[in-house]
């Protein structure tokens, strides 16, 4: 979302809100069989989230800090929903979990990867037209 602006003020701020409203977006699918107000309250603090999580991704210019925010977050949330409502969690929910996070997280770092050999070769090509 950072290329899609010019200033670099409104780059940050912008690409953030663009990202968090895509994040709580991706929750919508919670629709098909939940209550939908339900849906809409979570539609609500996955904004809140991912508006966070984008700070962090923004501040120090990593994903690691907000995947593993999401992490905890999502681990928190599952033990409390756990306790209170002594919900048994199957092992194939379990293992396709995992498995998902896994490739998220790989690729998010792959990604990161690309960006990172990006901005080198961006910074190389200055140094030797400033040389």
């Amino acid at each position: 979302f950072e290329n899609l602006f010019i200033n670099k003020k409104q780059k940050e701020i912008l690409s953030i809100l663009s990202s968090s409203v895509c994040f709580s977006l991706m929750h919508v699918v919670n629709f098909y069989g939940n209550a939908p107000m339900a849906v809409l309250a979570q539609l609500g603090y996955t904004l809140l989230l991912g508006f966070i999580l984008g700070c962090l991704a923004v501040s120090y210019e990593t994903p690691l800090l907000p995947i593993l925010s999401h992490f905890l977050y999502n681990f928190l949330n599952m033990t409390l929903f756990n306790s209170l409502y002594s919900y048994s969690w199957d092992s194939g929910f379990i293992v396709y979990s995992i498995i998902v996070g896994l490739v998220l997280t790989g690729y998010s770092f792959f990604v990161y990867t690309l960006r990172g050999r990006e901005k080198k070769k961006t910074l190389q090509k200055e140094n030797r037209l400033n040389s």
